[in-house]
């Protein structure tokens, strides 16, 4: 079996498991909070967890409250997305097209060149930093040269020893759990 094949099957896997509870979003999102990496932002991107994943309103609703610019997911096509700016959690009022709170396509665009921190969503990783994503690319596509520091935000039984990555897969020198923080040497 291939490494897509692999990918694919632990994706079906892990979809079908529960969601985190409301104290595992808590613990992973407050654990971001204390990054020196996320303290040091002036503008953070950040995903909007919806479904399997941890809810992030704890730390969008924070870096705006600390002043800091914050910019979320907008798909903008076919396995594309682009960094849009919010001033608020009431700005989520569209909902894309995976059902995940999206900001009005007017909303400001946030260059990658602009962000000084991300908090990164995967279904899975391993020690290394490699994620698992949702398996549409979005991420693959816009991180590919990404210059800042970022984090995977990752439930801590869905860390594992060692995902199957491909060449072009970049691994993420931060790994944040609900139970530890994880740093790439």
């Amino acid at each position: 079996m291939g490494f897509k094949e692999q990918k694919d099957e632990l994706r079906r896997k892990l979809r079908g498991e529960a969601p985190p509870t409301e104290q595992q979003s808590q613990a992973a999102c407050s654990a971001v909070l204390q990054l020196p990496e996320y303290q040091a932002a002036n503008t953070i991107f950040c995903f909007v967890g919806s479904g399997a994943e941890f809810d992030t309103r704890l730390i969008l609703q924070h870096a705006l409250d600390e002043g800091k610019r914050v910019a979320v997911p907008l798909c903008v096509g076919r396995n594309l997305m682009e960094a849009r700016q919010i001033h608020s959690l009431e700005e989520l009022t569209g909902v894309g097209s995976f059902g995940i709170p999206e900001p009005s396509g007017k909303a400001p665009l946030v260059r990658p060149e602009e962000i000084d921190f991300a908090v990164i969503p995967c279904l899975a990783c391993d020690r290394r930093g490699f994620r698992l994503g949702h398996g549409g690319g979005f991420y693959d596509r816009y991180l590919e040269d990404a210059q800042f520091a970022m984090a995977l935000l990752c439930r801590s039984d869905r860390v594992l020893d060692r995902l199957p990555a491909d060449a072009w897969d970049v691994p993420v020198n931060l790994v944040v759990t609900d139970q530890e923080v994880i740093r790439r040497k």
